[in-house]
């Protein structure tokens, strides 16, 4: 669901700067750093077609008739073998996502990672429904993000060898062809490292409001699932947890060592 305290703007203006800092959070913990020179691409996908009722088409999708979905499903290019648009095996890289769709009464649902409700409602996997949108995972509408226009409505982020997957529900009582713009901003992160003074100073000013950030954390009860061990594997860093009032980290050992307090 979009984030009712975020506001719509162009992704331009939402898209991660050369050496900003930036955050995201899993259950782990979170990881906090600069950003590297960005690498943008833009992605068509109108890989649908028309196709039987039910059916599985090539990269997802299908033409969903009055309050139908398109199966969830990986996205993939057109290449044979097929690849996955948004995995990747670079440590210390993330996917910022812009996506967009060209029908403004649809509505974009992700499952990230895989079989995985997003939003914190519940924790049980579901279908989309046009009458009970809430519980079943992660949605933006069209009409907040078109294929001319793509917003920020819909933004997520994608860290290293992680799935995801996407459907697409009709909400009108007409057939349509589904189209999907994906903006994606690539980028590189140096993390500050908490068991360095110069990284706590910067880790508690983001912490405190005293330095600016781009929150790249999906929200809700159900934070990113990610054990302690990948997250050092794919950052580099010990991860970071903040409860409002005291930072730590969680070292190799499973203790937690004070970073800083309000």
């Amino acid at each position: 669901m979009v984030d009712l305290e975020k506001d719509i703007v162009p992704w331009e203006v939402a898209a991660v700067k050369s050496n900003h800092n930036v955050q995201w959070e899993s259950d782990a913990g979170m990881v906090l750093g600069k950003a590297g020179k960005p690498q943008v691409s833009f992605y068509l996908f109108d890989l649908w077609g028309p196709l039987a009722a039910n059916a599985i088409p090539f990269g997802g999708g299908g033409v969903p008739t009055a309050g139908s979905f398109t199966p969830y499903a990986i996205p993939q290019d057109n290449f044979v073998p097929p690849r996955k648009l948004f995995y990747f095996d670079h440590p210390r890289w993330m996917i910022q996502v812009f996506p967009s769709l060209n029908n403004a009464d649809a509505l974009f649902w992700l499952r990230h990672p895989l079989n995985q409700p997003r939003g914190g409602f519940i924790t049980t996997i579901g279908n989309p429904d046009v009458n009970y949108r809430f519980p079943y995972g992660w949605w933006f509408e069209g009409k907040d993000s078109d294929i001319d226009n793509p917003t920020n409505a819909g933004e997520f982020w994608v860290p290293p060898q992680t799935d995801l997957e996407i459907s697409v529900l009709n909400t009108t009582n007409v057939a349509f062809r589904p189209e999907c713009v994906y903006v994606m901003v690539q980028f590189p992160i140096k993390p500050f490292d908490p068991q360095t003074e110069t990284g706590k100073k910067c880790i508690m000013a983001i912490l405190r409001g005293n330095a600016p950030v781009t929150d790249g954390s999906i929200g809700g009860d159900n934070t990113f699932s990610m054990s302690q061990q990948t997250f050092r594997q794919l950052f580099g860093v010990n991860p970071v947890h903040w409860d409002g009032m005291k930072a730590s980290y969680t070292d190799p050992s499973g203790a937690e060592v004070t970073i800083g307090e309000v």
